[in-house]
């Protein structure tokens, strides 16, 4: 209950019991019938009180109710036991209905509260649920795309296989080529461009088989200079007819990194 709540039924009962207390006090006990009204309707307090705040609403309203009214008995209407014996009653009976119903209110109460915290825990749940199902969809197109991915793995295995054969036929050639030409010949640049570029294109597709198999890439210490070098050396001839000209600087000792120098010449 919130506290604006709170405040205005405390402040209603206190208004009750303030008002029917005035009128036991302010009229006359000639008018019995009417003290016989009053008496009655300070059961709309406590009852009140008892269904707002349970046991301390319902017996705390009684027992101020009781403390108001016993000097109404004592003072007024004589004190007697014998000729006040159902207003002493009365009393008692303030106190009792104050009590009871608090606890069967108190007893409501506790129970909206727990079905309140089992409808709270249900709602948790099925957010919980919402999220989890979200979750689950998310891995499930994570496994679709997994899946693409895997057959796109194999057209590209299948594809470098396609391809390394005959490369390993055109590398061989050419060292065969190589092999049946004079000494001068054989020292030409060009056989050696050709040569290792075959040899880095069948890495590369040894890398792309790699990938297809979940491998890790092979890393090993490589002078960097000597894998600019090879670059710029393939492709010298092509950037001179486009007017291009390689310019770099390198110190004298070499540069030793640990990378996969394939997948560097691939960058450059």
């Amino acid at each position: 209950m919130s506290d604006k709540r709170q405040h205005f039924w405390l402040i209603l009962i206190g208004i009750l019991v303030v008002v029917i207390s005035a009128l036991h006090y302010l009229t006359p006990t000639m008018k019995w019938q009417y003290h016989l009204i009053y008496m009655q309707g300070y059961f709309i307090p406590i009852l009140i009180g008892a269904f707002q705040f349970g046991i301390r609403g319902g017996l705390g309203t009684a027992l101020a109710v009781s403390f108001i009214y016993f000097p109404h008995v004592m003072l007024q209407w004589g004190g007697l036991i014998e000729t006040n014996m159902m207003r002493f009653l009365q009393i008692f009976l303030f106190n009792l209905i104050g009590y009871v119903t608090g606890v069967i209110s108190q007893q409501r109460m506790q129970e909206n509260e727990r079905y309140q915290h089992a409808v709270g825990d249900l709602e948790k749940s099925l957010k919980k649920l919402k999220t989890q199902s979200k979750h689950l969809a998310e891995v499930e197109d994570r496994l679709r795309h997994a899946d693409r991915l895997s057959v796109v793995g194999e057209l590209t295995a299948s594809l470098a296989h396609e391809i390394r054969n005959p490369l390993g036929a055109i590398r061989g050639a050419t060292e065969i080529l190589r092999d049946e030409l004079p000494e001068e010949a054989r020292r030409s640049e060009f056989f050696k461009i050709l040569i290792n570029e075959t040899m880095r294109l069948s890495a590369v597709l040894e890398n792309y088989l790699s990938f297809a198999r979940n491998r890790k890439h092979y890393v090993e210490k490589s002078d960097l200079a000597a894998v600019i070098n090879s670059v710029t050396q393939l492709l010298t001839h092509s950037a001179q007819k486009s007017g291009v000209r390689f310019k770099y600087r390198f110190p004298n000792y070499p540069i030793s990194i640990l990378i996969d120098p394939n997948q560097l010449r691939q960058v450059l």
